[in-house]
């Protein structure tokens, strides 16, 4: 009752966006030499949303547009200032290396090919004055919510990968248009002094900002879904 109430309240009240983050590291030995840290990622936050199907959704208004798979979508850099997006469906039904021979495939068909939908959209989004960019988002927004769109084009969930590049994890911005619930933005492995079995030690650690849409969760569910998560990802 209590948590339907505040439920509400959030919903009615809250009417764009409202975001808790969370900066944390994730202590893990094989990140020294492991190469499938994305895919990890990928699978260990799926596999966290099944646990947490409340996060397994969206709002539109006053709405909670609940999804029935953890899709994951990727942001994948392809050119000297180019993004484009990796979907990674039903990503808990898959393993680290299903996920990231996936991830793998499909990042080098959008660095090497110019494919006729990436093509069209790039066309569109450059052609469109963005008053009519944003009233066409706006009507794809509305479909999405009511189940007139054939498809979820950006997934459940996010990830970024800065590490990559050698960036440190920057704060997961909020946007109405990509209305994922969970936002998991990576740096580049470090090492710090950690109390290990009594002793101080160099430990690598993965830095690492989640960001959780505030209108679907409280402060304590977060918590344990970021418990919850990092065990995942020590042990996918």
């Amino acid at each position: 009752m209590a948590k339907d109430i505040w439920r509400k309240l959030a919903l009615q009240t809250w009417r764009s966006i409202e975001t808790s983050r969370v900066h944390t590291f994730v202590d893990l030995p094989i990140l020294e030499t492991d190469r499938q840290l994305t895919a990890r990622l990928c699978r260990a936050t799926a596999k966290t949303l099944e646990a947490f199907p409340q996060l397994k959704a969206w709002v539109h208004g006053s709405k909670i547009v609940r999804l029935s798979q953890s899709d994951a979508f990727l942001q994948v850099h392809t050119g000297a200032s180019e993004l484009w997006g990796v979907w990674i469906r039903n990503a808990d039904q898959k393993t680290v290396q299903e996920i990231d021979q996936e991830i793998r495939k499909k990042a080098e068909t959008a660095k090497t090919t110019v494919s006729p939908l990436k093509k069209k959209i790039g066309g569109l989004v450059l052609w469109m004055p963005g008053f009519l960019l944003r009233f066409s988002m706006n009507i794809w927004l509305w479909m999405r919510a009511w189940g007139l769109a054939r498809s979820d084009a950006f997934g459940t969930f996010s990830i970024s990968n800065a590490g990559a590049h050698g960036g440190p994890p920057r704060i997961p911005a909020p946007n109405r248009y990509t209305p994922w619930s969970v936002q998991i933005v990576v740096g580049t492995k470090i090492q710090k002094p950690m109390v290990v079995d009594g002793q101080v030690r160099a430990q690598w650690v993965l830095p690492c900002s989640l960001s959780f849409d505030h209108r679907l969760v409280d402060g304590t569910q977060v918590g344990s879904f970021i418990h919850f998560w990092m065990d995942s990802f020590r042990n996918a």
